[in-house]
């Protein structure tokens, strides 16, 4: 009866004929040849696995140049802070000033101005959802609008220009506080949204400038 034991004893001590007519020969030439082939396999899979850091290093240092941090210490923080908001009309205009204000910076300092963000705003409110019996809406969705524009206080260029706008939803119910008091919170809650996009922005066409 065949066994490995077998076979390779006798492979060891050269019993096993060399034309293959042995009822061994054969199984030997397979197990052999498999682990020739795994071996091929696994030496052109690790020799690929070096490669990709290799090449990833490559790509990433070729990269390099070519990408540029929006925020952070070689970013456009400084440049943000330089930026003088007007102040804008209206509550929510408050919301939203007293928001950029804090997101160009929130450091605490005041550095000398060197750009001016002049921003108009627009509100528009939709309902939502119809209470069938009352005929009112349970729900309200507030959009605000703001244009931008922000110039360079020196030499009066305008920097960059545009619209953003946020949208906020809150319900409504019977009690007129209550309706006040969420339809301020959504106000806010755009207010700090539509800062947020300003932001970003203006920070990209800072970033752009030469």
């Amino acid at each position: 009866m065949w066994s490995f034991d077998r076979l390779c004893l006798g492979a060891s001590r050269g019993s096993m004929p060399t034309d293959g007519s042995h009822p061994s020969a054969k199984p030997i030439h397979i197990i052999m040849g498999w682990w020739s082939g795994l071996f091929r396999k696994l030496r052109t899979l690790f020799r690929g696995q070096a490669t990709r850091p290799m090449i990833a290093s490559v790509t990433a240092l070729a990269l390099a140049g070519c990408i540029h941090p929006l925020y952070g210490t070689n970013g456009i923080d400084s440049r943000l802070a330089q930026i003088e908001v007007e102040p804008i009309p209206d509550r929510v205009g408050h919301y939203l000033a007293e928001e950029l204000k804090f997101e160009t910076n929130g450091s605490g300092t005041a550095p000398a101005p060197r750009y001016r963000l002049i921003i108009t705003t627009t509100e528009s409110l939709g309902g939502l959802i119809i209470n069938l019996h009352s005929l009112t809406s349970d729900a309200a969705s507030l959009t605000l609008t703001g244009n931008y524009s922000l110039v360079e206080i020196e030499s009066g260029k305008e920097i960059t220009k545009g619209t953003a706008n946020a949208t906020a939803s809150y319900d409504r119910s019977q009690q007129r506080f209550a309706n006040v008091r969420a339809a301020r919170d959504a106000e806010i809650r755009a207010a700090t949204v539509l800062a947020d996009q300003i932001r970003t922005r203006v920070g990209i066409a800072l970033l752009d400038q030469k």
